[in-house]
């Protein structure tokens, strides 16, 4: 495990291979380096010296001293010619004409692939050069500790290049910053002070912070008031002011400290430094300092993406195809890729690949498709199998469906949608490739199972991957566009604030007035079924106008009672009843407070329960309330409440109980709001 951590673990320039001369004693990047010249740049090596373009290019030779060179098919040039901005959907590239020393006649095939490729990461950048500008206070005054804080206010300080000190310094010629002693020889200021600013944008993505600092004699270091390095300082030394350094700073040597990112910030960051002398008599003083950021190769949780692993492949082709089309679902937005083309002659000879075009897919336009395409029904845990049906090898679970439906004004192409989350599933290849205006369609687990209980006449893209199911639980459902880009993703649930009669109870989650395109992560949004088992590929719901014209009623006079019980037509449409006869809880609205038991504690709740009409889906009822002699204006709070729970009855109608924890004032008024969509 130990000799694993230090492959792993170690950064690549602290190694070494100890048995081996040159540049492998060095480190293991300086070793790498020396195998990439060997191979592709040359030089002198014990015992044999390798000419200009390494052995890679030795090896060319011999193939053309060979006569193969004259062989082969001629390297294809491609080339893009597809939508501007490279967009996932719209990629097509294009091959120069096949050439063969031999003839043109020779062509037997040719092959395309694409792959993925990381950005790599810049290496060891300086950020800050030594010589750079600093502010510095070298007036020999205590300056406390405040002077280290970001905060503080260091624009009397005078301003000055590095090296900055005086005396002889080994490896400064001149300073650019003359530092003041006092002007006495034998008591000069113990302390200077410097401090400036590095600009950092995400300090998480680097490896680490490298400061080189060129002393003498000694310092210690803060960045964003934190001490970070001590150089000539013992560990346990306490300094201030006029503290003097306890050993002497290396004379023309950057001494190397790493210091982890995790102590700088995003953006702007501060430095200081105290600069100490060894004795009060010293005739030297220096100070420069450089920073280096190290960028990994690539960031971290990131897998490293080479060209040799392809993300797509055409296969060999026996017919010349001078344009190609990529599939979407092969492609990721914001990644890199790279695309190359060869070709092979009847002698099974193939071309070098194309030199490769490199390009980084963008987001494709999915607008028709999220203004167009929802999820509109799930049946997740459908009523249990009949004997007959268990009879026949079915399941509960062969039962379950997805049905999706086009409520735009054309026909949708689906060939780049899947199913992604929930379950799998592809309409590329699937029975179903587009779907017209106002059509809906579904996806099934078990076509022979769904057409024994629904009929065969119904629209049926195809089963979804096998051994998947829908979770009776609720879980993630995500429909995706290409190779990932969402067009529908939510979560569903079994329980409040979803409804939980379509958890084996016979109702299907079905989406409320589909054609408005809700959103679909809002649980208000849907509803269970009107129908037991749902009704896949059909509407279950109506209109008031429908509904109203079925009794010759006109739905101008909504206030009308025509049956005499208090309740205008447009309240019994809502709330389930009927105008032409009183019924059991068609008028049902009731408020009072109730204990919730919630993780295990009672809390008190209010709990309004209404009647409503499932298939009303043109109907959106809003809770009103208002304060005691009703001297203020009805107060909207439906968003206090949430689902609770629901019972259905007959004829479509459900009683639904919903709750809030809003606190209620001695008297109030209550009132449920109907209105039409």
């Amino acid at each position: 495990p130990a000799d694993s951590d230090r492959w792993k673990n170690a950064p690549p320039d602290a190694g070494n291979y100890n048995a081996l001369f040159g540049k492998g004693a060095i480190s293991l990047d300086a070793l790498v380096q020396d195998l990439k010249d060997f191979a592709f740049f040359g030089g002198s090596w014990p015992g044999e010296n390798v000419g200009p373009g390494g052995r890679a290019a030795h090896l060319d030779s011999l193939q053309v001293a060979a006569g193969e060179d004259e062989l082969i098919p001629a390297t294809p040039i491609i080339a893009y010619t597809g939508d501007v901005g490279f967009p996932s959907d719209g990629l097509v590239f294009e091959s120069s004409a096949y050439n063969d020393p031999q003839g043109d006649h020779t062509f037997a095939g040719m092959e395309w692939r694409v792959a993925e490729v990381s950005p790599l990461g810049t290496g060891v950048t300086t950020i800050l050069p030594a010589g750079s500008e600093w502010k510095y206070l070298d007036d020999g005054s205590d300056q406390g500790t405040i002077w280290r804080e970001p905060a503080f206010d260091d624009q009397g300080w005078a301003s000055g290049g590095t090296p900055a000190g005086y005396g002889g310094i080994t490896g400064v010629t001149a300073f650019r910053t003359s530092i003041d002693f006092g002007g006495i020889n034998n008591d000069r200021h113990e302390t200077t002070y410097f401090r400036r600013g590095i600009h950092i944008d995400d300090p998480s993505m680097l490896d680490y912070i490298e400061f080189g600092l060129h002393l003498d004699d000694g310092a210690v270091v803060y960045v964003n008031g934190s001490e970070v390095i001590r150089d000539g300082f013992n560990p346990d030394s306490v300094v201030t002011y006029d503290t003097l350094a306890d050993s002497s700073g290396n004379e023309g040597v950057f001494d190397r400290y790493r210091i982890s990112p995790s102590l700088f910030l995003p953006g702007e960051n501060i430095i200081a430094v105290e600069l100490h002398q060894r004795t009060r008599g010293s005739s030297d003083l220096v100070f420069d300092m450089e920073v280096l950021i190290k960028e990994p190769l690539v960031p971290a949780g990131k897998e490293l993406q080479l060209e040799w692993k392809p993300i797509w492949e055409s296969g060999e082709q026996g017919t010349f195809t001078a344009r190609q089309e990529i599939p979407i679902a092969s492609i990721r937005p914001n990644r890199d890729y790279r695309a190359r083309v060869r070709h092979l002659d009847d002698t099974g000879r193939w071309s070098h690949w194309s030199d490769p075009l490199e390009f980084r897919a963008s987001e494709p336009d999915t607008t028709p498709y999220a203004e167009s395409i929802v999820i509109s029904e799930l049946m997740y845990h459908p009523s249990r199998a009949t004997p007959a049906e268990l009879e026949l090898g079915y399941n509960d679970e062969s039962f379950e469906f997805i049905e999706i439906t086009n409520i735009g004004n054309s026909t949708i192409d689906l060939t780049g949608l899947r199913f992604t989350k929930g379950v799998d599933f592809d309409f590329l290849g699937s029975d179903l490739t587009s779907l017209e205006a106002g059509a809906r369609a579904v996806v099934v687990a078990n076509k022979a199972a769904f057409e024994s209980r629904y009929g065969t006449d119904l629209l049926i893209a195809g089963e979804w991957e096998s051994g998947d199911r829908l979770s009776n639980g609720g879980e993630r459902v995500k429909l995706s566009y290409g190779a990932g880009v969402s067009i529908r993703d939510f979560d569903y649930l079994d329980q409040s604030p979803w409804p939980s009669s379509p958890d084996g109870g016979g109702p299907a989650l079905t989406l409320i007035n589909p054609r408005s395109n809700p959103d679909h992560k809002n649980p208000a949004n849907w509803r269970p079924s009107s129908i037991a088992g749902g009704s896949p590929g059909g509407e279950d719901s109506t209109t008031f106008a429908s509904w109203a014209a079925g009794f010759g009623l006109s739905v101008d006079s909504p206030a009308t009672d025509t049956d005499t019980d208090t309740l205008g037509i447009f309240r019994e449409y809502a709330q389930g009843g009927s105008p032409s006869a009183a019924l059991a809880r068609e008028g049902l609205f009731d408020i009072k407070l109730e204990d919730v038991v919630i993780d295990k504690v009672a809390v008190p709740h209010l709990i309004l329960t209404v009647a409503r009409n499932l298939a009303a889906d043109d109907v959106a009822f809003r809770i009103e309330t208002n304060a005691d002699l009703l001297s203020e204006e009805w107060e909207d709070v439906t968003s206090e409440f949430v689902w609770h729970s629901e019972t259905q009855t007959v004829n479509g109608q459900s009683i639904v109980r919903y709750r809030s924890s809003l606190l209620v004032e001695a008297a109030q008024y209550w009132r449920i709001k109907f209105l039409l969509r």
